[in-house]
Order: structure tokens, then C-alpha cells, then sequence
């Protein structure tokens, strides 16, 4: 995944599954802020695969 901009586009699944990966590591751990400018209805787009 890149940041460009201060947006986080991704690029390939291996990049979708790489944040899957450090996202699940968190979980119950520390805090985790995500934003977008996609209305919330939209992220199974972004995070579908």
C-alpha cells in the first residue's frame, strides 16, 4: 500500500492482505485510527478479496 497525499491507495491483493496481516496483530492491543473519504457504505469495495 502506498500513502500518497495522505491517502492510502491500494496497489495489489498481497498489499490487501499485508494490512489485513498488521491490522489482526493490533487487534485488542493498541488503538487503530482509519479514515477515508469513502462513505462507509463503500469500504467492501476497498476491502473485499
Amino acid at each position: 500500500m502506498k500513502v500518497m497525499g495522505g491517502a492510502l491507495h491500494d496497489d495489489t491483493a498481497e498489499d490487501r492482505t499485508n494490512w489485513l496481516v498488521v491490522t489482526s496483530q493490533r487487534y485488542e492491543r493498541a488503538s487503530t485510527l482509519v479514515t477515508s473519504n469513502l462513505p462507509f457504505e463503500e469500504w467492501i469495495e476497498v476491502f473485499s478479496s
